[in-house]
């Protein structure tokens, strides 16, 4: 929980430590709070990295656009309060196959190459993400090459 949530539940006791808001799912958030991350990594959120986020996680957790747009309002909250990926990386680890962990990669990929460039901050954000999911290399790899070519 980050430092603001902590603060809002000293402050509100009726609310809940630890809920997330509606009904999200934990590992949604997880994964669009990823997005954001590597979103911002580089300091400029581009419209075109932006538009690669939202069409990557409609596809990926079958959301339509109204669903998109409030998980990334939260996921940004939640990318703001966060003091380590870890909090994002643990659910999705825990929760998902290899495979799947891969497609996020591969998404997280595609936002790095979506303004043209790949920024130094980018490339580090994605090996630690790596890590933590514990994706083998020759799988971060690819994911990345097919990233890189616009292929599937």
């Amino acid at each position: 929980m980050g430092l603001l949530s902590a603060l809002r539940n000293l402050l509100d006791p009726s609310s809940n430590p630890g809920e997330l808001p509606g009904d999200v799912d934990p590992v949604q958030l997880a994964t669009a709070a990823l997005f954001v991350e590597v979103m911002r990594s580089d300091f400029d959120e581009a419209p075109a990295e932006r538009q690669v986020v939202e069409s990557a996680l409609a596809r990926l957790l079958a959301l339509d656009a109204a669903g998109v747009s409030e998980l990334l309002a939260v996921a940004e909250d939640a990318a703001r309060e966060s003091v380590s990926l870890f909090e994002f990386t643990h659910p999705i680890h825990q929760n998902l196959s290899p495979e799947q962990k891969v497609e996020i990669i591969e998404g997280l990929w595609r936002v790095v190459f979506a303004d043209g460039r790949m920024d130094a901050h980018e490339d580090h954000m994605m090996s630690k993400i790596r890590g933590l999911l514990h994706i083998p290399q020759e799988d971060y790899v690819a994911a990345k090459q097919r990233a890189r070519d616009g292929s599937t």
